[in-house]
């Protein structure tokens, strides 16, 4: 993961005179000095797999290039252009939709706005994202369902996913999910010695944009920093309590689609369905960012969630996400 014998003289060029930011006293802080015009690329890859014993199945994968350009400088914030590439995906289907987005508005891009220390604070969609007319949607979406030869239930797939992409709330939620975490550390100072605990707000593993509370602590390893760049870990679970009403919302869609004669359960009886289960979400995190300017040199997050029925583990599965700087 380390891997600064080329990251350091890339990094290293447009260091100027900034000073490394670990301290004499132990502690490390990460401060962005960018530049306007500052552009790296990277690496993303995605993967979501079912584990069974010691057997591991990958279900889907994809990857993408993303760019990170300065393109404003204030005072008090930087603007990053946030711009895709190269995007595959093993789900042909979802590929579809991502071609017909860029059919109807391009490549796809936004800005992400930080404070001097380059700390998250927030996203500007370009005025191009906004409700297209559904006629050309459909037009769009029929002429890439067809390029790809998608069977009617791929079309319908390929429709969903268009809508969404093109909401502005979405995207929006997209956006933030996609960089935020890149610039999470951004802004603080840490003692080497020391864990941090924390709560978080964090998405749902079921797709509906809600959010749970979850409890964290955050550490930097100190066998892998040095005067070059630091290494911070994470490890994140879910708050049961939080995570119940979803858990039961969950369980009551699958039911109905098993049994569409259920079409509603009181509290009580699904609240008894849910003693039955139990559900641990958890998240591992590890990023290393360059001192001298801030800039991520890699980033991974792998989330497992597994479902329990008693002492038996029902289902596991898990996503594991790199973002990569390039050389």
């Amino acid at each position: 993961m380390k891997r600064i014998f080329l990251i350091v003289i890339f990094l290293g060029a447009f260091c100027g005179l900034c000073s490394a930011q670990m301290m004499a006293d132990s502690t490390v802080q990460v401060v962005a000095y960018w530049a306007l015009g500052d552009k790296y690329n990277y690496q993303v890859e995605e993967q979501k797999g079912v584990i069974s014993g010691t057997d591991t199945t990958i279900v889907e994968k994809s990857a993408e290039i993303i760019t990170l350009e300065v393109v404003d400088e204030t005072d008090s914030t930087y603007t990053l252009r946030v711009s895709y590439d190269d995007y595959q995906h093993s789900d042909y289907a979802l590929m579809a939709a991502n071609d017909a987005v860029e059919k109807l508005f391009g490549k796809t891009w936004f800005n992400v706005v930080t404070d001097t220390y380059g700390s998250f604070l927030r996203v500007e969609m370009p005025d191009t994202y906004t409700q297209a007319g559904q006629a050309m949607i459909s037009e769009t979406i029929n002429s890439v369902v067809s390029e790809k030869g998608l069977p009617e239930e791929g079309k319908q797939m390929v429709t969903a996913v268009v809508e969404s992409m093109i909401s502005p709330e979405s995207f929006t939620t997209a956006a933030i999910g996609e960089i935020a975490p890149l610039l999470f550390f951004h802004g603080a100072r840490f003692s080497l010695p020391d864990e941090y605990e924390y709560e978080e707000d964090m998405m749902t593993v079921f797709g509906d944009g809600n959010i749970i509370k979850a409890n964290g602590r955050l550490w930097v390893d100190e066998d892998l920093t040095d005067e070059v760049s630091v290494v911070m870990r994470i490890y994140r679970e879910a708050d049961q309590d939080s995570i119940r009403p979803y858990l039961v919302n969950l369980f009551a869609s699958i039911l109905q689609a098993a049994a569409p004669e259920m079409t509603e359960m009181d509290k009580d009886e699904m609240d008894e369905i849910y003693e039955l289960f139990d559900i641990d979400l958890a998240d591992y995190v590890v990023e290393e960012i360059h001192l001298d300017t801030g800039w991520p040199i890699y980033y991974q997050q792998t989330r497992y969630v597994d479902v329990w029925q008693g002492e038996e583990l029902l289902s596991e599965q898990y996503t594991n996400k790199t973002v990569e700087l390039m050389d």
